[in-house]
């Protein structure tokens, strides 16, 4: 690709989508996010965030907009309040010195390439992982979706001596160019484990920042070389690995290209991927753009695509994808024809943007798929019978193919941005010409009026996936409505009934009758293996009274990887011990949570000496704490172990934690023993300088039974069933 001076050249990755709202125009898409953004359960060509509303992204991006010299609020605005869009892109991998704020801090004391101190990339600049955070807050009070980019794709040319991996430029002295030859191909093929490791912590570093966000998306690298195909994968699988306990996020793949040959795109790395969205490129993509995978969401950049011309912009939303603009912004006129297009064609497509989402919204867009074969232009969006949306590149009349009925007709002038009713019509099946009032492009909406009562509710699962593999208590939802009530989810809807199946065999059923839908299921209760999830929906007696059901597959694999526990000691902090001593561990199995004892048959307690237990205690309830009176133990050096066990669903295993401790009874004045050493008399710690400690002597049976019945009533008060997401006390 070719870009001016001003703009880095570079191939950029790692998107995140960050989904903040849409424009409230009565459609599809308005109001606020509810869930992580995820593939559409019935038309994987668009998103949605769990409510079952079908999202269609569009927008500009520009290479500047989050550094510390741009005023970002005010791009923001000028974009969502002039034309209307919902989404927005931030090239925040670029990686450079001399740009500022960027991910690792300029320590020095060596002096970089740009003039300014070397970078620490051992350690990360909180500034810039803030400025993302704020733009994306920034965007969510305008209800946008924000896309982040991450990491940088090696390149070749000038930039080199700007990149932060350059060794001249950080002062462990990593190398993105190890052969010298002025290349940093390597920076993104995943051969170089100094790197390898860092572009992990920063992954890492940034999925903590912005995971609580809703409905994001991950893209791995923008436009790589055909050598980071295999790179993309493994940072897909780290990326999901990552999340697992977390937001689960869905990740997308770029075109890659021949950067060290004649520039060429190939998608076929993209399409063999496991990546849910796409970001193809290439000729195949202009002027005429294919339609777009049925099972996958295809999102067209003009960075990928171009040349193109204003037109491109309906064509692309007509066969199912997501166009979005390369904009030049406040860097100047963009380079114009032949490579890229004049001012005046990217205001254009800039205002043809908003056009699409605005119909996007209106539309009942989950049920529409791109059919070419139903006009004669070869560009519409239908639900057939229903709803159609025909584009017409050219000028004059052309022909529609139409079930029978009685059909609203709307006509839009993209030119002009206006928009006129044509009345309704009438027609028999078959095909129908229709003539736009005006010259020039046009688009035709056409819809039939609703059916009359009869028809079956409509039930989709929105999550688990289909053919899913379950671990641990998993999150059940569906989306249910009855069309002739409505499309909103719960339109019309009694009630949706979950069953699990083994075989024939309905083994668990939770019934729910308020929006949203959803339970739990607790897959440790169930034997591995292969399982139908099945969703009933139930309509009301107004909505004719009809039910309905959808199935999925899963396989139940609780016990996972079969990982070991995890055990970790929270208390005590001081590795002297006087005194009464509560000892706390926090324990879970990976396999099954990460929750306190998760997984988990008991917590076995031992004080050691040497090699010597001298005490142990076991705990099977949570929170797993041993009170230790370090008074029955003569002063000196021991081991504290942690053991934790886990289920047989979680595979029976075991770990332990161990730490060292003293016992201190005997210590200065002013600060008491605990334990007379001549006549075995326990003492009250007494931390307050020459004061008097009193022996127990006469009174230690009634202390510490008061001790014991505190602990024994704080333990039978404990709930046998734990809410979960509650804080653990500590």
């Amino acid at each position: 690709m070719s870009r001016s001076e001003s703009v880095r050249s570079w191939a950029v990755g790692l998107v995140l989508l960050i989904w903040v709202g849409a424009p409230a125009a009565g459609g599809t898409q308005a109001g606020p996010a509810a869930g992580p953004l995820r593939v559409h359960p019935t038309n994987p060509r668009y998103l949605t965030d769990g409510t079952g509303k079908a999202i269609y992204l569009t927008g500009s991006h520009n290479w500047g907009i989050w550094r510390d010299t741009s005023d970002y609020t005010a791009y923001l605005d000028f974009f969502k309040n002039t034309y209307g869009h919902n989404f927005v892109r931030l090239w925040a991998g670029d990686w450079s010195v001399g740009i500022s704020p960027i991910p690792y801090p300029r320590t020095g004391p060596a002096i970089a390439t740009d003039g300014g101190n070397q970078l620490d990339l051992d350690t990360f600049n909180d500034a810039y992982f803030t400025r993302i955070r704020n733009v994306c807050e920034a965007a969510a009070a305008r209800e946008m979706y924000v896309g982040i980019i991450l990491h940088q794709a090696g390149y070749s040319g000038a930039d080199w001596a700007y990149q932060a991996f350059n060794p001249q430029n950080n002062i462990q002295g990593v190398n993105g160019d190890p052969d010298g030859d002025g290349d940093w191909f390597e920076i993104s093929d995943g051969s170089l484990p100094a790197i390898s490791a860092r572009q992990d912590a920063f992954m890492r570093r940034m999925v903590d920042e912005v995971n609580p966000l809703d409905n994001i998306f991950f893209e791995i690298v923008n436009e790589g070389d055909y050598s980071t195909a295999d790179w993309q994968y493994d940072r897909i699988r780290a990326l999901r690995d990552y999340e697992v306990g977390k937001k689960q996020h869905l990740v997308s793949m770029s075109v890659v290209c021949n950067f060290q040959g004649q520039f060429a795109h190939d998608n076929a790395p993209l399409f063999a991927s496991t990546a849910e969205i796409l970001m193809p490129g290439g000729a195949d993509y202009r002027p005429d753009p294919p339609v777009s995978p049925q099972d996958r969401i295809s999102i067209l950049d003009t960075d990928h695509v171009h040349p193109i011309a204003p037109g491109w912009i309906w064509k692309t939303f007509l066969r199912g994808h997501h166009p979005i603009l390369m904009d030049w912004y406040l860097d100047g006129a963009p380079p114009g024809p032949p490579n890229w297009y004049t001012t005046g064609e990217q205001e254009a497509m800039r205002k043809h943007m908003g056009y699409t989402l605005t119909y996007a919204q209106r539309i009942n867009l989950a049920a529409m798929t791109p059919q070419n074969s139903l006009a004669s232009t070869s560009y519409c969006l239908a639900d057939a019978g229903t709803e159609l949306l025909v584009y017409q590149p050219g000028s004059g009349a052309f022909s529609v193919t139409l079930g029978a009925g009685t059909y609203s007709v709307e006509w839009f002038d993209p030119a002009t941005g206006t928009s006129s009713s044509g009345g309704t019509v009438s027609v028999s099946a078959g095909t129908h010409v229709f003539t736009p009032p005006f010259a020039g492009e046009a688009v035709l909406y056409l819809k039939t009026a609703p059916q009359t009562q009869g028809q079956p509710p409509s039930v989709g699962f929105t999550n688990p996936a289909n053919n899913a593999t379950l671990t641990g208590t998993v999150a059940i939802n569906a989306r249910a409505y009855d069309p002739d009530a409505g499309t909103n989810d719960g339109d019309g809807i009694a009630t949706v009934v979950f069953d699990l199946l083994q075989g024939a065999t309905v083994v668990a059923t939770h019934t729910e009758q308020i929006v949203a839908y959803d339970g739990t299921l607790d897959t440790t209760a169930y034997a591995n293996g292969a399982y139908t999830l099945r969703a009933t929906a139930t309509s009301t007696a107004a909505a004719g009274g009809t039910s309905a059901s959808t199935l999925i597959t899963i396989t139940l694999s609780h016990s996972g990887t079969d990982r070991p526990p995890s055990v970790s000691f929270t208390n005590p902090a001081n590795a002297v011990l006087s005194g009464m001593i509560a000892v706390n561990a926090l324990a879970y199995d990976p396999d099954l949570g990460s929750l306190d004892g998760d997984g988990i048959v008991n917590v076995v307690f031992e004080l050691l000496q040497g090699a010597n237990v001298v005490a142990t205690h076991t705990e099977q309830i949570v929170t797993y704490d041993w009170p230790l009176d370090t008074t029955a133990y003569p002063d000196g050096t021991y081991s504290l172990r942690a053991t934790s066990t886990s289920t047989g669903a979680a595979g029976g295993t075991s770990a332990f934690a161990q730490m060292t401790v003293t016992i201190s009874n005997w210590g200065p004045a002013g600060v008491s023993t605990g334990r007379d050493r001549e006549n075995g008399d326990a003492w009250i710690n007494d931390r307050c300088a020459g004061s008097i400690a009193f022996p127990q002597t006469s009174w230690r049976t009634g202390f510490f039974g008061i001790l014991m019945l505190v602990f024994v009533g704080r333990k039978v008060g404990k709930f046998s069933v734990r809410k979960r997401g509650a804080v653990p006390r500590p």
